[in-house]
């Protein structure tokens, strides 16, 4: 598994480039690509290199899980609002 790691890792600023394409934010992009690294090292030892398209992938589905996870959080804090109706006479 570690060389597998360290395979993937020669091609660091590849899957740096990719991040970005995907989320558009380079310090988000870092975070994107420690994240695919954990996971490929935790759950799917016997991947290889030249798997470009599976690490995308799970790239992908990290930015969209993050993302989610913001709309949750913002659905949340909108549901804690409360609004106060204006009378437009008094204006």
């Amino acid at each position: 598994m570690t060389n597998i790691l360290l395979e993937l890792s020669k091609r660091n600023k590849e899957w740096l480039r990719m991040a970005y394409k995907i989320c558009g934010c380079y310090e988000n992009s870092k975070d994107l690509v420690q994240d695919m690294y954990l996971r490929i090292g935790l759950k799917n030892p016997e991947l290889r290199e030249e798997h470009s398209d599976y690490v995308y992938k799970i790239m992908k589905n990290i930015i969209l899980n993050n993302e989610r996870k913001k709309y949750v959080n913002q659905t949340k804090m909108l549901n804690k609002v409360k609004f106060v109706r204006i009378d437009t006479n008094l204006l």
